[in-house]
């Protein structure tokens, strides 16, 4: 039976002024933290030689590693007073914090105070889920040097979703038998890759292709068929892959499917250049991306390209193709001045050629300034700050980044049509000036944490980096009038605005109160805040719009944050009450009755700034 804590907001809340910097601890102390680290079943078992990581989330102290001994035990020395994360990892067992009560659940930070010897804390570590099989070929044969890759399938927002990268990934041995091990619970799809996969090419042009002559088709094949990807149990159509489903620890040692031959076709393009320039005088970065592939395989190939602009991709197995192209001058071009371009085409290749031209056009640019918030105290480094654009869907090539100049101004150039997230990175000396994002607008809209479309030929201006060495932050402390600890509790933090809880948002975030009852949410933007209790968070249930949107109207406190503001919440835990089997069976971040349960209770709070 599990309780849910009833929780009510107390009294004030406080606000430090703007500007203000926290005290800063030294590096180093007199206090040391002790523990053990076992194995999760009952009984628990000592293990040893696991890697034991220490964080402090004040940011005073460095990060510390050590290994456990024979018996399971670590100690860590000399600490400066602060909240620790502390968290371990052994091959073949899932990271574990102290305090998480499942795989995937978030721990708990360890309060130290000078001086303070604190012992006892004991991490718990469950063993990965394994998946495991054999691979044929067409013929029933071992299948070796086959990718085997395991992708997680979760529901964002009401939608079966893929990762966008392997949680696991081996190559089959010469039995054809492939191992999966050290994976979260959850459910998964299986997808084997043969050598040379098709699913995403990335295309290197190449110096044969500069002769002269139009490019012609590469090798012959024996047949209009190759392997291509296949998802178990031995389908090529994403829609028909089966999800194996993984308890913690569990083993799945029959999952067997056999590789398919496929129709495949070619692709004859042209890379049609701008007037006065010929393709031999480009230097061409190109990605063939499946849309149906969530495992995203890399082939590197050659794209031979003519000096007509002729181009021939052979064996590309059946789907849908997003074909994008970036255009350099070459170091020996007439006019080393002359501007990137960029091109893409969509397509659908079903086991006959496919013939397409990509017409190159200016790629798109962005420039701006990068300032001093309202709330930072000092001034910006001279040197250091790195601006980048990162592609939120597309290949990885079309990053890109440049370095500000003294002035604090920059200008990104050669970026293909795409959506994108302006960033800013302090680099070499600049990163610890303790400088951060606080906001990002361009032509007056803000951009911070949101999605930038960029057009084809696109020319930008007015982009605007606000940097802070005073982030916003909510903390505060939750206080018990009854039996547990307050540490229990689960806090998450996220924007009344739904169009702002973006996968990749520093506004949503989730936090364990430390064993002292103090939490601390920073890095937030500027903006309004709601804030709710739970009992119990599974691992990024708290990152789902579906999720939020029922989290909202609960929310025991709003916030409103402004730049460089430090708001002082507290939290006092009144009682408890039972949660029903039933509910318990359920778990569902969908179902209303489950979220209600899970929520804590509270009284209105008085407020005051």
């Amino acid at each position: 039976m599990q309780t849910t804590w009833i929780v009510a907001f107390v009294g004030v809340i406080l606000v430090e002024p703007w500007g203000q910097v926290r005290d800063a601890n030294t590096a180093t102390g007199t206090a040391s933290l002790s523990g053990t680290v076992v194995t999760a079943e009952i009984p628990a078992a000592p293990v040893p030689n696991a890697v034991v990581n220490l964080v402090d989330n004040d940011g005073a102290a460095p990060a510390a590693t050590t290994k456990t001994d024979a018996r399971g035990a670590f100690s860590f020395d000399r600490l400066a007073p602060g909240h620790y994360d502390v968290s371990a990892t052994k091959p073949a067992y899932l990271k574990s914090a102290y305090g998480a009560l499942l795989p995937g659940r978030s721990g708990i930070p360890v309060a130290v105070a000078s001086g303070q010897r604190v012992a006892g804390v004991a991490i718990r570590l469950w063993h990965g889920a394994v998946i495991a099989g054999t691979i044929r070929d067409a013929g029933g044969r071992a299948a070796d040097g086959v990718t085997v890759s395991a992708i997680a399938r979760r529901v964002i927002d009401g939608q079966r979703v893929l990762g966008t990268s392997p949680a696991a990934r081996v190559t089959t041995d010469d039995l054809g038998g492939y191992r999966l091990f050290g994976l979260p619970p959850g459910d998964y799809l299986v997808v084997a890759s043969p050598r040379l996969p098709a699913s995403v090419m990335i295309l290197q042009s190449q110096a044969a292709g500069r002769s002269g002559a139009p490019a012609t088709p590469g090798p012959a094949s024996n047949s209009a068929t190759a392997y291509a990807p296949v998802y178990y149990p031995g389908t090529a159509e994403l829609s028909d892959a089966s999800t194996i489903a993984l308890a913690a620890g569990e083993e799945q040692d029959d999952i067997d499917f056999q590789l398919s031959l496929q129709a495949t076709a070619s692709i004859h393009g042209t890379i049609v250049a701008p007037a006065g320039v010929t393709a031999d005088q480009l230097q061409i970065k190109a990605a063939l991306v499946a849309s149906s592939d969530p495992a995203r395989l890399a082939d590197r190939r050659p794209l031979t390209v003519g000096r007509d602009g002729t181009f021939v991709l052979s064996g590309v197995p059946p789907g849908h193709y997003e074909f994008s192209v970036l255009a350099t001058p070459t170091s020996g071009a007439a006019d080393s001045a002359t501007s990137t371009w960029s091109a893409a085409s969509a397509m659908d290749v079903r086991g006959s050629d496919v013939t397409t031209s990509l017409f190159l056009e200016p790629a798109s640019s962005l420039a701006g300034h990068i300032v001093a918030d309202v709330a930072g105290a000092g001034r910006l480094p001279a040197d250091g700050l790195e601006v980048s654009l990162t592609p939120t869907d597309g290949p990885a090539w079309q990053r890109s980044a440049r370095m500000a100049a003294s002035d604090g101004s920059f200008v990104l150039t050669g970026i293909a049509a795409g959506s994108y997230v302006l960033s800013v990175q302090a680099v070499g000396r600049a990163s610890g000036a303790g400088w951060s994002l606080a906001s990002a607008t361009v032509n007056g809209r803000d951009v911070t944490d949101l999605p930038l479309t960029v057009g084809a030929g696109e020319q930008i201006r007015g982009a605007t980096i606000a940097l802070t060495n005073h982030p916003s932050e909510i903390r505060g402390r939750v206080l018990s009038n009854v039996a547990g600890r307050a540490d229990d509790l689960f806090l998450i933090v996220f924007p009344t605005d739904p169009a702002l809880w973006t996968t990749w948002s520093r506004r949503c975030q989730q936090r364990r109160p430390a064993t002292d009852g103090t939490y601390r949410f920073d890095g937030l933007p500027a903006g309004e805040y709601a804030l709710v209790a739970l009992t119990d968070v599974k691992a990024d249930e708290w990152r789902d719009p579906a999720f939020l949107r029922q989290l909202l109207p609960l929310a025991q406190a709003r916030v409103s944050l402004a730049a460089g503001q430090s708001v002082h919440q507290d939290l006092r835990v009144l009682g408890v009450r039972q949660c029903p089997d039933a509910i318990l069976t359920c778990r569902s971040s969908e179902c209303a009755s489950c979220l209600s349960m899970r929520t804590a209770t509270t009284e209105p709070a008085n407020r005051s700034y």
